[in-house]
């Protein structure tokens, strides 16, 4: 025991057993004492008898733990992390490890050793303050839906959105729908997929981007509903507009998660397109549900059914851009830049300067209602002088595209050498 440093604790622990050898205080006194069970004063005691009061020091202090990875371990988990998993948070880094390569570590262990070795830095958050709200209580009451702008295929494709769904009782990730832009087409394929899924949800939280909201003022105050509004209004689902980004913080935190974990999910699959992002997404939400959502207060779920009038047809009536529109003494009609001419054959002159109602299904099928009859139409010419309106992000889109396929940027993936934040 030479060079052995005792601690406070130890030098009271060896007054203690002092006490109980000297017939001071019972053996049972000093156990209550240290907190130790008899037998183990016992034990004590005949140490210290034969080896003098420092035997009271654990034989582990000062050396190197049994359990302690060797240098070769630490270069392998290294090596690994450059190849593979360089921009991978710990936790992450960690679940992949173990899935794919077999090695098996603790998420602080290989922290530690990121810090060590300069491969991550701490990044330090300013404390911002925000109210918590409760959970509603059942799954369905409530889904907060967003879109999110990001390089989702990194170098591999061009930028484009996420349009994410998330359960507010128990953070389920509901549906993940991938397209070009933030539009009312791929709210509405998204949309319908989720309440042919799951049914229609109570309440549905979104922030107020143009297609959820009309944004713009007319004679002092907003007039109108946008298409989507009316939609929620058909299938009896109550719209909420949050005024932060932190009143809907379950998805924004969600769209976070998504760009650290799905990036790297996207990237170790090799998928560089929408279409092959949307068919790889319900593996992906069964796993992710699977991990990180939380039960619900109550077993109840409060998903409805689609109302009863709701069959094929009227799902694809809902699911519609409806714009009314006038028909002209030729019997046409004028629809963003296309013309059609109606072919009714029954009560033609009666439709002259009345006003039809024209669908645009999410295909892009144009239909038209005059009532509940629908009419049989055909396209004739495209009109002049029409500008489809863009929104700032739909531009934002459109420009990373154009980007994308005049140039084509260094992958420098690779490169080891950098410094990770995380």
């Amino acid at each position: 025991m030479k060079g052995t440093i005792m601690s406070e604790k130890d030098a009271n622990r060896a007054i203690v057993i002092g006490q109980a050898l000297e017939k001071q205080i019972t053996q049972k006194e000093a156990a209550t004492r240290l907190n130790i069970s008899t037998r183990q004063v016992r034990r004590l005691i005949k140490r210290i008898k034969q080896q003098g009061p420092l035997s009271v020091v654990h034989k582990g202090r000062g050396k190197p733990s049994k359990r302690k990875f060797t240098q070769d371990m630490i270069k392998q988990v290294l090596e690994l992390i450059k190849e593979k998993y360089y921009d991978f948070g710990p936790t992450f880094a960690v679940e992949k490890l173990a899935a794919i390569d077999g090695v098996k570590i603790s998420r602080e262990w290989l922290r530690q050793i990121l810090l060590e070795y300069g491969l991550r830095k701490a990044r330090h958050r300013r404390q911002v303050i925000h109210q918590p709200r409760t959970r509603r209580p059942q799954y369905g009451d409530l889904i907060q839906v967003d879109g999110s702008h990001h390089a989702w295929f990194e170098a591999r494709g061009p930028k484009c959105v996420a349009l994410v769904f998330v359960d507010d009782a128990t953070s389920k990730l509901q549906a993940v729908h991938f397209c070009e832009s933030e539009n009312l087409i791929g709210y509405f394929t998204s949309m319908k997929a989720y309440v042919e899924n799951y049914g229609c949800p109570q309440e549905i939280y979104t922030d107020k981007h143009s297609v959820f909201t009309v944004n713009h003022m007319r004679g002092g105050e907003q007039k109108g509903k946008t298409q989507f509004a009316r939609m929620l209004k058909e299938l009896n689902i109550k719209q909420h507009l949050a005024n932060s980004p932190q009143a809907k913080g379950r998805v924004e935190r969600m769209n976070g998660v998504l760009q650290d974990r799905l990036v790297k999910e996207l990237r170790m699959a090799n998928i560089s397109t929408i279409d092959n992002a949307n068919a790889f997404m319900p593996e992906f939400i069964m796993n992710y549900n699977k991990k990180f959502a939380k039960p619900a207060q109550s077993e109840i779920n409060s998903h409805s059914a689609l109302p009863v009038y709701c069959d094929a047809k009227a799902i694809e009536n809902i699911f519609s851009i409806q714009e009314p529109r006038k028909v002209s003494k030729a019997l046409t009609v004028q629809y963003k830049n296309a013309v059609y001419v109606i072919n009714q054959i029954r009560a033609v002159r009666t439709l002259r300067k009345r006003g039809v109602m024209v669908h645009e299904r999410i295909n892009g099928d144009i239909k038209m209602f005059f009532g509940e009859q629908e009419l049989a139409i055909e396209f004739f010419e495209y009109a002049d002088n029409y500008h489809q309106p863009m929104s700032r992000k739909e531009l934002d889109i459109q420009l990373d595209h154009n980007k994308y396929k005049e140039t084509t940027p260094a992958n420098d993936m690779h490169n080891t050498n950098r410094i990770i934040r995380f």
